[in-house]
């Protein structure tokens, strides 16, 4: 059998691996690798121990007793096996292929469980809600509230001539004390409208240069000093935002060990960096405000 694999390179130690299921089907994960400007990893054999598997299936299997579900519903069901720190997501309805909100939903599903595997098995990465440009300094995270402007600031970065390779999703890695790399992922919420003309290119990640914490600017637009407590707030709920939703599927263990690692990276992030929020205002020119960093 012809399997379609996901390989997300990292900086330390082995890629995570999402092992898709049959070319062709709504379980392969080849339109997934050209939206990350990854190259298709076809195996014909299964990975040695995936951290995710996406499975096509017509029922849904006995599980063991280091095996439990996460959810079941409109035929989609996932699992979490205890014994080797991975999931694995059944699909039992072939036609999500053709159907673009649905197949980018499956798609999020799969990178967050993968993501949340490694965090299990002690790797030090973790999903951060941020947009991602890239600077003279190296990748700069500008992390902020859901409708706080991420995606404006992309917007208006790009407007302006920067690079701004995500404006929603970043996987970061920490690869020593005070030490990041940020790769860009996906914006699910366009993916679900089309994915035309979509990329967001995994391949471009980045040593991290600096993070912002984003506000509003009333009268002006400025980078400042803002409390310590206040960055770590703001830095934690942008690194817990896309786990918590799954985490509260799984049990107090696995629950512990996520908390774990989302508290020592966003504990590095703060001792890494200065706490500086970005007070953003539209009637400024973004370049002179960032002109520090560009």
């Amino acid at each position: 059998m012809i399997h379609q694999n996901l390989i997300l390179p990292l900086q330390n130690g082995a890629p995570i691996v999402l092992q898709g299921g049959m070319t062709g089907t709504s379980a392969d994960f080849s339109g997934l690798c050209r939206l990350l400007n990854l190259e298709e990893s076809p195996s014909s054999v299964s990975a040695e121990s995936p951290e995710m598997e996406l499975l096509l299936v017509d029922t849904l299997p006995v599980l063991s007793a280091e095996e439990y579900f996460l959810f079941r519903r409109n035929r989609i069901a996932a699992v979490y096996d205890r014994k080797n720190c991975s999931f694995r997501l059944y699909l039992g309805d072939d036609r999500i292929k053709e159907t673009v909100p649905q197949l980018a939903k499956v798609w999020q599903h799969s990178i967050v469980y993968g993501v949340l595997a490694a965090m299990l098995r002690g790797k030090a990465v973790t999903l951060v809600h941020c947009s991602l440009l890239e600077t003279a300094r190296g990748g700069l995270m500008i992390c902020g509230e859901s409708g706080m402007g991420k995606s404006t600031t992309g917007r208006r970065i790009r407007e302006a001539g920067g690079l701004c390779y995500a404006d929603d999703l970043v996987l970061l890695e920490m690869t020593g004390p005070d030490s990041f790399t940020a790769y860009p992922l996906p914006t699910w919420s366009a993916c679900q409208t089309s994915l035309t003309d979509k990329v967001y290119p995994y391949d471009r990640g980045m040593r991290l240069g600096g993070v912002l914490a984003l506000s509003r600017g009333v009268e002006r637009e400025e980078i400042r000093t803002v409390l310590p407590t206040e960055y770590f707030a703001q830095l934690y709920r942008s690194v817990y935002y896309f786990h918590i939703y799954f985490v509260r599927m799984l049990q107090r263990e696995e629950q512990e060990k996520i908390t774990a690692c989302v508290q020592k990276i966003t504990t590095a992030l703060t001792s890494a960096f200065p706490a500086l929020g970005l007070f953003a205002n539209l009637s400024a020119d973004i370049k002179t405000t960032l002109k520090e960093y560009l």
